[in-house]
């Protein structure tokens, strides 16, 4: 019983682990490609701009709707129909506010982070045979929090570029995927193991209540 238990948990760590050093490679690669950016229009005098994400999806399938990209193997230009564009953005807008930007990615990945310790100590409450103690409420409890505060952060972020892509350019030949922006998987795993915390509580708060009693 043990055994499948910790076998349970390592798969739920492993899970949230790649969830995290997802969003760190993400935020990597943001950082990268702002930096590079920059510093490329520096060089050419320009003032540069802001980026957006839009996520997409081809209303038909066509030479119409495809954009041609290069083959590094070949050389020869191909036809490919793309998921997710990066398009600039007002200087105004809400994109344009690092300030907002940064603080929904810390958040996220803050998140993430609370989400991952409390697991693990949870996890070794239940190696320590704690699993109806308060002490693995607390922990459920905190990662649950962590995991509504990443999946929240990220769909803020998600929807806040969206619109500020939409502000520059509505596709004709293309529909808009507002389900990559939400990051319900994340939420609904949290709102889960909040249930779970919750129920521990409950039984805690009945055993108690019966060891007054007798």
């Amino acid at each position: 019983m043990n055994k499948k238990v910790n076998i349970i948990c390592l798969s739920i760590l492993i899970v949230a682990a790649i969830h995290v050093g997802a969003i760190v490679y993400c935020m990597g690669l943001s950082f990268t490609m702002g930096w590079r950016t920059a510093m490329a229009t520096e060089n050419k005098g320009d003032d540069g701009a802001d980026a957006a994400y839009l996520s997409l999806v081809p209303k038909v399938v066509t030479d119409q709707t495809a954009v041609d990209l290069r083959d590094n193997r070949t050389g020869k230009e191909k036809m490919a129909w793309p998921l997710m564009v990066i398009v600039p953005v007002e200087e105004n807008s809400i994109v344009g506010n690092s300030a907002i930007t940064i603080l929904l990615s810390f958040s996220s990945f803050a998140g993430g982070v609370l989400a991952l310790i409390g697991l693990v100590r949870f996890v070794v409450c239940l190696n320590r045979r704690e699993v109806f103690s308060w002490k693995s409420v607390k922990y459920l409890r905190h990662s649950s929090y962590g995991m509504l505060l990443c999946g929240i952060a990220g769909t803020v972020m998600g929807l806040q570029q969206s619109y500020a892509a939409l502000l520059y350019i509505d596709p004709a030949d293309y529909s808009i995927d507002f389900s990559e922006q939400l990051e319900t998987g994340i939420i609904i795993f949290g709102l889960f193991i909040l249930l779970m915390a919750e129920a521990f509580a409950i039984g805690l708060k009945m055993k108690e209540e019966q060891e007054l009693t007798i």
